[in-house]
């Protein structure tokens, strides 16, 4: 929906990468992965935090109700168009 956030790369921009044995797709990987071996102790409450994330997504869930699918939008209705 909407406009693109990013750009592809030209042709000329990936042969470079190539050519310099770069590929951002795999420096984007394996980064985090780098960092958390590097810096162990910068990563020690990344469980905690991943637990607290499922918390809040639980609660969300329970709390959010989610659009229902609906076969044809023109004939649909808001649930408060009653009318009655």
């Amino acid at each position: 929906m909407g406009r693109p956030e990013g750009k592809a790369s030209t042709p000329l921009n990936i042969m470079v990468q190539q050519l310099n044995g770069a590929d951002p797709l795999v420096d984007k990987l394996a980064g985090p992965l780098i960092d958390r071996q590097k810096y162990p102790s910068m990563h020690a409450d990344d469980v905690w935090q991943a637990q607290i994330r499922a918390l809040v997504a639980a609660e969300l869930a329970e709390k959010v109700r989610m659009p229902e699918t609906i076969e044809n939008p023109a004939t649909a209705r808001l649930p408060d168009e009653s009318g009655g």
